[in-house]
């Protein structure tokens, strides 16, 4: 844990002395998006490895599935409701 932390506090650490340089921002953009889609290749990986995963994935997905579709009517409701009172407040 102490590794994840240290290893983090480190990034940050060379963001900040390198903010402002143009070109590192650029290749540390096609960096991160490339790590990125290399986590979830592994994260496919160890998911498909999984056994007990992936036999029980028609059950997982949907609720997975209902529980992505409640977090997004909540949200698109938040945004609704928030819309609606920022607009009473300006008249």
């Amino acid at each position: 844990m102490f590794l994840i932390i240290g290893i983090f506090l480190i990034g940050i650490a060379a963001g900040y002395l390198l903010r402002r340089k143009a070109k590192v921002h650029e290749y540390s953009a096609k960096l991160i998006n490339i790590l990125v889609f290399v986590l979830l290749f592994s994260l496919g990986v160890s998911v498909g490895n999984n056994s007990s995963l992936t036999d029980n994935l028609v059950a997982i997905g949907f609720h997975a599935v209902l529980i992505s579709l409640f977090a997004m009517g909540g949200s698109i409701l938040t945004g609704i409701v928030y819309n609606r009172m920022i607009r009473k407040h300006e008249e």
